[in-house]
């Protein structure tokens, strides 16, 4: 505070208000403005961003409120700064929402695992700026187009986020590209090569970014070697690979299709292992029933009149019960039996 009377309405101010109530506004401008609202609330997809802004307002609020060290005060609003305004290193929330609108744009042309990624850290307090997302948003796409294998995307991914330059992610996905590139080609002339295996192999295996070197000599060498065949030869090396492929092809389709056959097989056995169980307890249950009706006339009846064929609860609860009142019934006549015998 001062003595100059234009500063006296914040003369009561406490320590970081004045400025927690720019952040705060800033925060609600956005998240409320038309063109920005349906990304936040109710589910929508930066919501957990939106959470996480509010509850570090909060924690600023009541720090402000709560007349802590001006210092603590000074540490949580500089944090929120950052996440609101952005700085070198990190998206402000404008920022993200921009590079979230990006990410909506290119949904369909990133897998879905990716596509969560990249959402999560626009989410999260992380830093991350658009230069980095913008990179890695260019990988996802590579590796759904299919230009790079799943092991250089997951490479390139980790050497963006440790702050690879431009120039030098820009040599390891042509390296990935290339790659890829020598794997489907000698996919495509399987046939001419004695040592497939092994160097299919040695181009997956080795290391984009420790093993740049010996990688490019690999895919060197397996190009020259493909490149120095005429068309003829690779017309007729394509086919016979085709035909080979096809062929593994159909043995895996038959191994599964046997394997499909082996799991009805062992099914219809334990189907059929349990309805004779079941069948063997319905005859032991039905023997027990006819001697019981040997005895007793109204089980008897129930049995004659085809009652009990039914095996539900209900009706065997029915039987149970006439069975109990029979004995209830006789035991009635023997104890009024027994007191006319005393009275004589």
């Amino acid at each position: 505070s001062g003595n100059n009377g234009d500063l006296e309405p914040n003369a009561e101010l406490k320590y970081g208000e004045a400025q927690y109530n720019e952040l705060y506004e800033q925060f609600t401008n956005l998240i409320n403005d038309d063109r920005y609202k349906a990304y936040f609330n109710q589910g929508a997809e930066l919501d957990k961003l939106q959470a996480l802004l509010s509850e570090k307002l909060e924690a600023l609020k009541t720090a402000i409120d709560g007349l802590y060290d001006e210092s603590v005060i000074d540490e949580l609003m500089q944090a929120l700064g950052v996440l609101l305004s952005g700085n070198s290193s990190n998206m402000g929330l404008e920022a993200r929402i921009s590079a979230y609108i990006a990410l909506l744009g290119a949904k369909d042309s990133i897998t879905s695992s990716d596509y969560q990624m990249l959402l999560a850290k626009l989410n999260s307090a992380e830093n991350i700026t658009r230069t980095v997302f913008d990179q890695l948003l260019s990988v996802a796409q590579s590796y759904k187009r299919g230009q790079i294998i799943e092991t250089d995307r997951n490479a390139l991914f980790e050497a963006v986020l440790q702050g690879i330059t431009a120039i030098k992610l820009n040599q390891l996905l042509d390296l990935a590209k290339a790659r890829k590139e020598a794997i489907d080609a000698l996919n495509t002339y399987k046939a001419a090569f004695d040592d497939y295996n092994e160097r299919l192999e040695n181009l997956r295996g080795y290391s984009l970014t420790k093993e740049g070197a010996e990688l490019s000599g690999l895919i060197g060498k397996t190009n020259e070697l493909i490149n120095g065949m005429d068309g003829n030869d690779k017309a007729l090396v394509a086919e016979i690979t085709g035909v080979m492929n096809k062929t593994e092809q159909q043995k895996s389709q038959n191994q599964a299709i046997r394997k499909s056959l082996a799991g009805v097989v062992l099914a219809n056995e334990i189907q059929a292992k349990n309805i004779h169980k079941e069948f063997e307890s319905l005859l032991k249950e039905e023997k027990i029933l006819d001697d019981k009706s040997n005895m007793n006339e109204n089980l008897k009846r129930l049995r004659d009149e085809g009652i009990w064929a039914d095996k539900s609860s209900n009706r065997r609860q029915e039987i149970l019960q006439e069975e109990a009142l029979q004995e209830a019934s006789q035991k009635a006549r023997d104890s009024e039996q027994r007191i006319k015998n005393e009275n004589i």
